[in-house]
């Protein structure tokens, strides 16, 4: 078999299985709020630190709000991501609950503790803290 029609199977091969990539993949913008094909999604039951936000820990800063942030993220890391919508939020994010792999994300970041119950609005999440 020639080089060419080595590469030209190959090539065929790559284009049937098709891209890998193509998926689209949800963006974080904090530690309760992400970004998928377009809609903005605020995890329903949680609350976690704004992205700029400093906290306190035994007496320093901590960056708590990019350290939630980064956490979902990782939590995200190129899995598959859906949304099921509960509500809407006064500023027309969708309130929703939020899997990565099937993994619930609101549920991943209490337990974290890098976000919080929401029991205004939801005890879903209250078993999952710390």
């Amino acid at each position: 078999m020639t080089w060419y029609a080595i590469r030209g199977t190959f090539l065929a091969l790559l284009l049937l299985a098709g891209p890998a990539w193509a998926e689209p993949s949800a963006s974080v913008l904090d530690g309760d709020t992400l970004k998928l094909n377009g809609v903005t999604y605020r995890l329903h039951g949680i609350d976690a630190p704004e992205k700029t936000q400093v906290c306190q820990r035994d007496g320093m800063d901590w960056l708590c709000g990019q350290e939630a942030a980064a956490h979902l993220r990782g939590l995200i890391s190129r899995r598959r991501v859906t949304c099921e919508a509960q509500d809407r939020d006064r500023y027309g994010r969708v309130v929703a609950i939020c899997r990565a792999g099937g993994e619930d994300l609101n549920r991943a970041m209490v337990r974290a503790g890098l976000a919080w119950a929401y029991t205004q609005y939801s005890r879903a999440y209250e078993t999952a803290e710390l």
